[in-house]
């Protein structure tokens, strides 16, 4: 880009830096001044004791768990013991009395003096401006998100955590949830990549919805037994599928020694059965799902202030009119075309044509035509 080259355009050309090398693209988006003067990208030192420090809240979390596992287990095995007696489940439960109440001490805390403390505060709002972006422009390569936001460094993880906020979950059931999450980038293959990558979607989905299960832990696990299922049902290399059965089996205890209720468990191994979780991001498939309607949405009405590139200085005084006018015959045209499309790189274009549509509703609104087709 020039000299002239407006913010939309020097911001197109942080995002293509991006996908090329995300180091680089986010040196981009410094030098051009969308993060803050005094960013700095790398920190070996703090980046190695922010590092020992979650090592140190993993070890205290997993003692509290393994206490809390126990504890629900066991009261599990004496409430079976009472309904075989012939009490209800209800009975059971008052005669056993409210659960114990375990104190593990206080959670490790931080030295406000030491380095990565200090840097997590310089980081804080430019981690956000960073995921919001991440979240909020269709150029990015969903693979090179997944692999960026999934890797342990200080900064990377404050942007996964800024990113996963982003969502809205609230009442929404955990396949569908998923299946959202899932659609804004694509899931890397390494092991404690997926594990970042699902643990910060599950603390994020049980702190919005915090009467499902007992723990962000639980939700995790529950989600890892989807990701299982999905891969056992849906791969042709897999030869015997699991069955029901064997799913409720493989999922006892899951909510931190209690059982995920069966009515529930039975939901969603049909649903999963009928349509498998993608995990290669929104442009893997070959339909627009509700999931991604509901994203694109929200999108439209949180992230919009988001405002790395604020567009109106740059807008003709028609632009916000025009686009009224156009916004629904073209949702008409995509949605004639997506209707009657077969091929598979059609179907894409279409996909695009929605993003981009949805983009520019962002910017210059309103969403209504988007929720008229949701």
């Amino acid at each position: 880009c020039g000299p002239d080259s407006s913010p939309v355009e020097e911001l197109a050309e942080c995002v293509l830096a991006f996908n090329a090398k995300p180091k680089k693209g986010i040196a981009l988006l410094h030098e051009r001044g969308f993060l803050s003067e005094g960013f700095r990208h790398k920190d070996a030192e703090a980046d190695k004791e922010f590092a020992d420090y979650l090592a140190v809240v993993q070890k205290h979390g997993k003692k509290e768990w393994n206490a809390k596992f126990k504890a629900r287990k066991d009261r599990k095995k004496r409430r079976k013991a009472l309904m075989e007696q012939g009490l209800s489940y209800e009975d059971a439960e008052a005669k056993l009395g409210p659960p114990e109440q375990l104190e593990h001490g206080p959670a490790p805390q931080p030295d406000a003096s030491s380095k990565h403390v200090r840097r997590g505060r310089e980081l804080e709002q430019d981690a956000r401006t960073i995921a919001r972006l991440l979240r909020q422009s269709p150029l990015f390569d969903l693979a090179v998100v997944g692999e960026f936001i999934a890797e342990p460094k200080q900064l990377n993880h404050m942007i996964r955590e800024e990113f996963v906020k982003t969502f809205n979950f609230r009442g929404l059931s955990i396949d569908a949830a998923l299946r959202m999450y899932l659609e804004a980038f694509r899931l890397p293959p390494e092991a404690q990549q997926i594990d970042r990558c699902l643990q910060a979607f599950a603390n994020t989905f049980h702190s919005q919805n915090p009467t499902y299960m007992n723990s962000g832990d639980a939700v995790y696990t529950l989600v890892f037994s989807l990701i299982m299922l999905t891969t056992d049902l849906h791969n042709p290399l897999v030869p015997r599928k699991m069955n029901l059965g064997q799913y409720i089996l493989n999922t006892r205890d899951a909510d931190d020694g209690d059982d995920v209720p069966r009515e529930e468990l039975e939901r969603l191994y049909l649903t999963i059965s009928k349509r498998k979780i993608a995990m290669s991001g929104r442009d893997s498939g070959n339909q627009v799902s509700l999931e991604l309607w509901k994203d694109i949405v929200h999108r439209s009405r949180t992230l919009a202030s988001a405002g790395y590139v604020d567009p109106a200085p740059h807008l003709g005084a028609l632009d916000r009119d025009i686009f009224a006018l156009v916004q629904k015959p073209m949702l008409g045209v995509l949605s004639v075309v997506y209707s009657m499309a077969k091929q598979e790189h059609v179907v894409n274009l279409v996909e695009r044509g929605y993003r981009l549509l949805a983009s520019l509703a962002a910017r210059l609104g309103p969403s209504a035509g988007l929720e008229a087709v949701v």
